[in-house]
C-alpha cells in the first residue's frame, strides 16, 4: 500500500513541476534521441538538436 502512495506522490510531484515550469520537457530532443520521425514546427528550423544543445553548452562555459 505504501508503494502506491509513493508512486502517486511521485506522479503528482512530476505533473505539478511540469505545470508550474520547474521541469521542462524538450519533446523535440527526446523524440530525436528515440529515433521517432516527427515534424516539430512545419517550415521552422529545429532549435533542439543535439548539435545546438552541445554548442549552447559550450558557450555557457
Amino acid at each position: 500500500m505504501i508503494r502506491w502512495l509513493v508512486i502517486g506522490l511521485l506522479l503528482f510531484g512530476l505533473t505539478t513541476g511540469v505545470r508550474r515550469g520547474w521541469l521542462q520537457v524538450r519533446w523535440a530532443l527526446m523524440l530525436h534521441e528515440l529515433g521517432v520521425p516527427f515534424v516539430a514546427k512545419p517550415g521552422a528550423q529545429a532549435e533542439c538538436t543535439p548539435a545546438a544543445a552541445a554548442s549552447s553548452a559550450r558557450e555557457a562555459r
